[in-house]
């Protein structure tokens, strides 16, 4: 008998803990309404009218072509480390200001390791290498972006700005990338290839505020969750049910190569110089890894731009020889959270733009590169 009361003690101590729960969320999710003027006996499923993560990150955009893009002409006051500071086009500025993009400069396209995450305008390898050339050096490169992307920015920018040498910085995982529809929650253009043409999809890209799944997650029925979610910068695990990454159905080695090749024909017909720069991110293994099986995309990337006759200058022996000889200064050319290595430091950026300068300096086009 004593065991059945215990039990039963139990039992409503658990049911007493639970509807205390319960109350107390209740008292947080109406003043979460009360707070930001929400309706409160509303039952609506408030996820579905949130907008894209896109509204959450302050220098991005949503563009019909490339998914999204930076935003243009963003003053030094945005961000209070190491600042962001776009010019026309969303280009990234050189320096804390914002200046009028040259035309005959050099033109970088690629993704966040270009633009120069978690560094100053003067510390990307855009900008250390217009410093190195003493030579313009326009820095279009956008976080996120995948080689589909950055070829596409390519065409766009390119007929606009008249460069005179075209740099694309590949970064191994930007290769991946092209294999996703969804990327990081925002919609994307993609391709296939078919009998060795590319085929486009998302072409226009839809706009953010139309769902990627229509029937929102159960719970942004509570606003509290939503509201805390947004806030933790979690708000896509309330909004949808869908990922935030989606594969597209294609060979993104395959596309990238097929990409590459219309880049060629483009810039052939322009008498513009292109190099590709194959980007590495940093890992403790680095020095033991075997490049054909562990970094086989980029490799097969480098081969059929090589057979393209595109201009390649690929970082892989360069780091992995730093890696082997001398890891403290390996490490130090990017950023760490803890175990995890992050962007590339301006020592890392450094060393990008001294291997594209030296590139430069000795090409058999770079006097043509310099006085076009």
């Amino acid at each position: 008998m004593q065991i059945l009361a215990t039990l039963a003690r139990s039992r409503g101590n658990l049911a007493l803990a639970a509807a205390s729960l319960l109350a107390a969320l209740a008292l947080c999710e109406l003043t979460a309404r009360l707070m930001d003027s929400v309706p409160v006996w509303s039952a609506q499923n408030f996820a579905r009218h949130q907008p894209s993560f896109l509204s959450f990150v302050p220098a991005a955009e949503f563009d019909p072509v490339l998914g999204w893009r930076q935003k243009a002409n963003l003053g030094p006051e945005l961000f209070s480390r190491a600042g962001l500071v776009t010019g026309e086009y969303g280009a990234r500025m050189n320096a804390r200001e914002i200046r009028p993009l040259p035309q005959g400069a050099i033109l970088a396209v690629g993704d966040s390791f270009t633009a120069g995450s978690d560094v100053a305008e003067h510390e990307t390898y855009p900008a250390q290498l217009e410093t190195l050339l003493g030579r313009p050096v326009i820095n279009a490169g956008v976080g996120g972006y995948g080689t589909d992307q950055m070829i596409l920015a390519a065409h766009k920018l390119v007929p606009i700005l008249d460069p005179r040498l075209l740099v694309v910085g590949i970064l191994d995982d930007d290769i991946n990338r092209a294999g996703y529809k969804v990327y990081g929650g925002a919609r994307k253009p993609w391709f296939t290839v078919s009998a060795g043409k590319l085929v486009p999809h998302n072409d226009p890209v839809p706009p953010p505020s139309r769902p990627i799944d229509r029937e929102p997650h159960w719970l942004g029925h509570s606003y509290l969750a939503l509201w805390t979610a947004t806030r933790l910068g979690h708000a896509h695990l309330v909004r949808y049910r869908t990922p935030l990454y989606i594969l597209a159905e294609n060979d993104p080695v395959a596309v990238t190569c097929a990409m590459l090749s219309d880049l060629r024909r483009f810039t052939e017909a322009r008498r513009l110089p292109v190099l590709i720069v194959m980007l590495y991110a940093g890992h403790d293994r680095t020095p033991t890894m075997d490049k054909n099986k562990e970094k086989a995309r980029p490799a097969g990337v480098e081969a059929c731009a090589s057979d393209l006759g595109l201009a390649v200058v690929d970082l892989w022996d360069t780091l992995v020889a730093l890696a082997a000889h001398d890891f403290a200064t390996y490490r130090s050319l990017y950023f760490r959270h803890g175990s995890d290595y992050g962007h590339m430091t301006r020592a890392g950026n450094r060393l990008v733009a001294e291997q594209i300068a030296n590139w430069v300096r000795t090409a058999e086009h770079g006097p043509a590169v310099a006085h076009r």
